[in-house]
């Protein structure tokens, strides 16, 4: 059973008719898991993460050898969240993305869109066309390139908005320059065009990430990079674009009561379901221009009315936008991190994979560990499962058939066919 505090225990029960007696199992919250497995996909960082039903899509990234050879990454790899297990998808065809490190990338229907992207060399190779991965027929696609097309860039963020069918980047580096332009695509046409926006934008910046919303798309932090980097302090407001009316507006974020305001970050990452939005790792730049990679995670409430602009497109002065709030979240990652990417399930479980790592020894390593944790407390159901794959940990290898005849809900044991 699940206490008010979060945790839960389970004992052993029997395999062939033997009891095989056992430590009491003990559900946490706010407790990190690395999840290990030999399946695992290379160590990388500045790859891609998203939420497709109860699995992590990773696509991407880039991977730099003792010697100095970069190598970037175009695989395109599940991890079923449900039974831990990593699978590789064999592509069809040979037309797939090259510049593949701090790509855009978001879910359209079923299908994967990535857009944008550098190669080993960064600021010499940037991607400026958009690809298409379909998981039906495991095949991927260029989308045919329509003029005008928008600027090459790297470390910005793509989203989606449904009511107009259309991809919506924003920010980004070229390598030689930041920006702060908004790009939109239409995916009934295949054509780009740079959005004409009102109200206050925020500044150019890169390694940002958007957290897509009904009818918007919120900017979380942020920064650049080179000889002088810089982080924007952008914790005390956050910046959001309305789909419907291409406008931009900034509304305040309050503090964390206790721990105040996150520190001012890039690299890092956001993910978030329809009720949560939590943030991790990044890199922190100090006054003196000192990197400094963090291991805190953050829940942030986003504001509760949306902000509009009147028919007119003036603001209307008699009205106040609702702020937004951070909180601190009681756990951190087991090692300050930064260039990862991650997910956040219904149920509350925040699956962070890859990265660039500062290990105990002080150097920094990329790794391909994959890292759970819950920040809410999930359902009986769940809880139980997680039990029961801690004690028979073979059970995730079973065909299908055994684990049904095992009498598990059909959730826990039938795999999902588009993979």
């Amino acid at each position: 059973m699940a206490s008010s505090d979060g945790t839960g225990s389970a004992r052993s029960s029997a395999v062939d008719g033997k009891v095989k007696p056992r430590d009491n199992y003990l559900f946490s919250l706010f407790k990190c898991i690395e999840d290990a497995s030999s399946m695992s996909p290379c160590a990388r960082s500045g790859h891609c993460a998203m939420l497709y039903g109860t699995s992590m899509i990773v696509f991407g990234g880039y991977f730099c050898t003792p010697n100095g050879q970069g190598k970037n990454f175009s695989g395109v790899f599940v991890y079923d969240l449900i039974l831990l297990t990593w699978k590789k998808i064999t592509c069809a065809n040979h037309c797939v993305p090259k510049r593949t490190a701090s790509s855009g990338a978001c879910f359209v229907d079923g299908e994967l869109f990535v857009f944008g992207g550098s190669g080993e060399k960064f600021g010499s190779s940037t991607e400026g066309n958009c690809f298409k991965f379909d998981f039906g027929e495991e095949r991927w696609s260029k989308v045919p390139p329509q003029e005008p097309m928008p600027t090459p860039v790297y470390g910005h963020g793509l989203t989606y908005c449904a009511e107009s069918d259309e991809l919506y980047s924003f920010g980004g580096t070229t390598g030689y320059s930041y920006i702060n332009t908004v790009f939109s695509m239409s995916l009934e046409t295949n054509t780009w065009s740079e959005v004409a926006c009102k109200g206050p934008a925020p500044k150019a910046r890169y390694s940002h990430r958007l957290v897509a919303c009904d009818d918007c798309f919120y900017v979380v932090f942020g920064g650049t990079g080179g000889a002088d980097p810089l982080v924007f302090t952008d914790h005390d407001r956050i910046y959001r674009f309305c789909y419907s009316n291409h406008s931009w507006s900034s509304h305040p974020c309050h503090a964390d009561p206790t721990h105040g305001y996150p520190r001012a970050r890039r690299s890092h990452t956001v993910a978030s379901n329809s009720e949560d939005v939590i943030m991790c790792g990044g890199e922190h730049v100090t006054e003196d221009y000192a990197v400094v990679p963090l291991d805190d995670i953050w829940r942030l409430q986003l504001p509760d009315t949306p902000f509009e602009l009147a028919k007119d497109g003036s603001y209307d002065s008699c009205w106040q936008p609702m702020a937004a709030r951070w909180w601190r979240l009681p756990v951190s990652l087991p090692n300050p991190t930064y260039f990862h990417s991650a997910v956040l399930t219904e149920s509350g479980c925040l699956c962070v994979f890859g990265g660039n790592i500062l290990t105990d020894s002080g150097t920094i390593q990329r790794v391909n560990k994959c890292i759970r944790v819950y920040v809410n407390v999930p359902s009986l159901a769940e809880i139980a499962w997680r039990c029961l794959n801690a004690e028979f940990p073979e059970m995730r290898n079973l065909p299908n058939r055994d684990r049904a005849q095992m009498c598990l809900p059909r959730c826990y044991w039938q795999k999902d066919n588009s993979f």
